[in-house]
Parts: structure tokens; C-alpha cells; sequence
């Protein structure tokens, strides 16, 4: 039991370090820092809508990832904006 523990925090620490530098390595053309410029994100989370001309519609792996990154900044800006002062009045 403690060894299946130990192999679920182990991967879910290993997704929780590697998912972060795999969404802003799609952004790495941007040249600006990664999450100064985009906090707090509060929107859109899907970058792409599958109809209209081809700048939105979900035709390769940039997409996916540009998602990704946007789920991460909202993640980011949901955990420092409402869940860390819960937890500092709470602790």
C-alpha cells in the first residue's frame, strides 16, 4: 500500500514539474517572461473554436498546447488570488 503511495505522489509530482515547461515552450517565441504579462488570467481558456478561418480552428499541436498554457495561468491565478488567502487567514 505505501509503495503505491509512494508511486502516485512520485508521478504526480514528476506531471506537476514537466507539464508547466512542455506548455511554455510553446510560447518560448514570444520573448516575454512567462506568466508576468498574463496575471492574473481570467480568460479565454480555449484557444481555438473549430469554425470560422484558420487562426481558430484546432488544426495542430500549437493549439492544444496554447490551451493547455491557458488552463495553467487560470490554475495559477485561481490558487494565488482566492485559494492562498483562504489558507493565510485560515492558518
Amino acid at each position: 500500500m505505501k509503495k503505491h503511495i509512494a508511486l502516485i505522489l512520485f508521478l504526480g509530482t514528476c506531471a506537476a514539474v514537466v507539464v508547466p515547461f512542455m506548455v511554455s515552450a510553446q510560447g518560448a517565441g514570444d520573448f516575454t517572461l512567462p506568466g508576468v504579462a498574463k496575471f492574473p488570467f481570467w480568460g479565454p481558456l480555449v484557444s481555438c473554436t473549430g469554425v470560422g478561418p484558420a487562426e481558430t480552428q484546432c488544426i495542430d499541436l500549437c493549439n492544444i498546447m496554447q490551451t493547455m498554457q491557458n488552463f495553467t495561468y487560470f490554475g495559477l491565478t485561481v490558487l494565488l488570488i482566492i485559494f492562498a488567502p483562504c489558507f493565510l487567514i485560515y492558518g
